[in-house]
């Protein structure tokens, strides 16, 4: 959280030995960022798909602009 610029900053690195969700073996995955509560579309966010991989490297930067200090204590990033 960087309070000067009111922005809730996450760096997604990576995930490991994910389960193999395709027919081939492999998954297709992604990341979805919630910050609950609040306006359904204004607090998602997703990441990058990594296309047939169990263990993808996403090295992505999001931010929520305008979380206060007050939002940090009442909401729940998911």
């Amino acid at each position: 959280y960087i309070p000067t610029l009111l922005q809730l900053k996450i760096h997604l690195i990576s995930a490991t030995n994910l389960p193999a969700r395709d027919s081939n073996g492999l998954s297709d995955p992604y990341v979805k960022f919630h910050l609950l509560p609040g306006i359904a579309k204004a607090t998602k966010l997703r990441s990058k798909t990594i296309y047939k991989n169990l263990n993808p490297n996403f090295n992505e930067t999001f931010h929520y602009d305008g979380v206060t200090v007050q939002d940090i204590e009442a909401k729940t990033l998911r």
